[in-house]
């Protein structure tokens, strides 16, 4: 195996656990009547991000089909995460955003993400926390530019 096949592995392990520790700490504190599945969560964390945004948008940054996530949309409107609203002058365009209920869980989501982030960095130096903090931004800069070629390459296996 490769320098870099073996860099790659240890990558992915680290994020693996970097995933699951972000998600204990939620496990701890999860906000009550909380009751989603991943895809909601996705929808979530980007309206939350981006603010509210057209169908289409949704469905091409998540990489799922529009009648998909008009499914996704549905419970979560039934959930009163977020809200559906049509366009003025076309009605074929649906704007979607956030409740005051998604909003909180949002917040709250970020706020379980920061305790772990501190936590992560209150073990390093000044110096190894700007080193971690500039190739967390370069690396997060260069798949941004890569997303939709990362979900179509996903279809394709």
């Amino acid at each position: 195996m490769s320098s870099f096949e073996e860099n790659s592995k240890q990558l992915t392990e680290f994020i693996l656990q970097l995933n699951y520790s972000f998600m204990t700490t939620e496990k701890w504190g999860a906000p009550p009547d909380v009751d989603f599945n991943f895809r909601e969560v996705n929808v979530l964390f980007y309206l939350g991000c981006t603010g509210p945004s057209i169908m289409r948008e949704i469905s091409d940054r998540l990489g799922v089909a529009v009648s998909t996530l008009t499914g996704i949309i549905d419970r979560m409107v039934q959930k009163e995460l977020v809200y559906r609203e049509r366009h003025d002058e076309d009605r074929r365009i649906v704007k979607v955003g956030l409740t005051e209920k998604g909003k909180a869980i949002h917040d709250w989501h970020i706020a379980s993400h920061s305790q772990v982030s501190r936590e992560m960095l209150v073990s390093l130096s000044d110096s190894e926390q700007q080193a971690v903090l500039t190739l967390m931004k370069k690396i997060t800069e260069y798949l941004s530019t890569k997303a939709s070629t990362l979900i179509v390459e996903k279809h394709e296996d």
